[in-house]
């Protein structure tokens, strides 16, 4: 089966890890026999031309890949749009040349116009070469009313005309019925989770560590999670809250600490998937604030891991963390979380075998093997 990936977003020079969750699918597929490629249009801004790394000396060897990088232009949205599509075409133009055409094609979201529109493109190239293709739906866009109305009718054409169509979570597939009012089946399969790297450790340290991994922005809520944090510590002066990752709200969240006078915070920073794998294995608790997800890969590592987890009811992860004991909150209130924070931590520390039982679950729904499988089963169903 020879099946070729067009992710609407994908890993860069300034941002190694984009897309991560693309890779590992690819990666999966091709583990269990499959012959699998990438094609990526990278869209830059006229003031990072000259920072970016080239094209060439991202591609990946393990997995063939066709990807260049154009301009775009300010405000010139559907010229922008068009534009990408063009480049899809042209990288898929490419790509045939070297490595043939592909069975199926496999598209990563419809949204985000000339920074996204992977699945728009598909359809265009599916259509115009007889290919059966399959959409995911990924994007926490689907919940949101930005998508301008023409780009909009453009996403349900794409759903409609697409032989398969997947979403990462039934609570995303629930929003995608209701908005572009699809009358068809949409099955849910969600991200790989790497079983292998995020595995249940012997916690050793005595202190209690709450941890959360995000984009540091103010959709990810997590100056609720210090404030909340903030209440923890008068009774549990040890307590720790580990936050990994960066983003724009972090000088901000650092001087909510400040003011708080929080020294049991630590800001990570951006990290690698190793370093959080361990930073994980070293803590007690996961806790997902976030005002949407989708899926949350995050989310899925921490259970891996064996972690307690506390979300916000959120439209993604509920299902799983609910599945393994976690606690997913009513409402998004700090007051809630504090809550939340406070039964977890009275709780009787999990020991390895209850971490171990977790791992299981996600290992068997999540892991490359798990996912590959009912992937494999999706592209058999409409490949001739």
């Amino acid at each position: 089966m020879h099946v070729l990936f067009l992710p609407s977003w994908y890993h860069t020079s300034q941002k190694p890890t984009l897309g991560s969750f693309f890779k590992e699918q690819a990666l999966s597929l091709k583990e269990h026999g499959c012959n699998v490629g990438v094609i990526y249009p990278e869209p830059v801004s006229i003031k990072h031309a000259l920072t970016c790394t080239p094209p060439s000396q991202l591609n990946d060897v393990q997995i063939n890949t066709k990807r260049n990088r154009y301009f775009t232009l300010p405000a010139l949205y559907r010229i922008n749009l068009k534009q990408r599509m063009v480049q899809y075409q042209k990288l898929f133009e490419q790509y045939t040349q070297d490595f043939g055409l592909p069975d199926v094609l496999h598209a990563h979201s419809c949204f985000y116009g000339p920074g996204g529109g992977a699945g728009l493109a598909a359809k265009q190239i599916a259509q115009q070469y007889q290919i059966p293709f399959v959409i995911t739906e990924h994007a926490s866009a689907a919940k949101l009313s930005t998508t301008p109305k023409f780009e909009t009718q453009l996403i349900g054409q794409a759903y409609r005309a697409a032989n398969q169509l997947v979403c990462v979570s039934e609570s995303l597939a629930s929003i995608l019925r209701d908005r572009f009012e699809l009358d068809r089946t949409i099955e849910v399969i969600g991200n790989v989770v790497d079983s292998k790297l995020f595995t249940p450790k012997e916690k050793i340290q005595d202190d209690f560590t709450f941890i959360t991994v995000a984009h540091l922005r103010p959709v990810k809520r997590v100056a609720s999670i210090i404030s909340a944090f903030s209440y923890i510590t008068e009774e549990h002066p040890k307590a720790k809250l580990l936050i990994v990752g960066d983003g724009e709200d972090k000088q901000k969240l650092k001087t909510l600490c400040e003011s708080l006078r929080l020294k049991q915070v630590k800001f990570i920073g951006d990290s690698s998937r190793e370093a959080v794998a361990k930073l994980m294995q070293s803590s007690d608790c996961y806790v997902n604030w976030s005002e949407y997800e989708t899926f949350s890969v995050a989310v899925h590592e921490a259970l891996s891991c064996g972690l307690e987890v506390i979300s916000s009811p959120c439209d993604g992860p509920e299902y799983v963390v609910k599945k393994l004991n976690g606690k997913v909150a009513e409402d998004s209130t700090i007051d809630t979380l504090t809550k939340l924070m406070f039964e977890v931590l009275k709780k009787t520390s999990c020991g390895l075998n209850e971490r171990n039982q977790r791992h299981a679950y996600i290992y068997s729904n999540f892991s490359r093997g798990a996912i590959a499988q009912q992937l494999i089963r999706e592209y058999n169903a409409i490949v001739k």
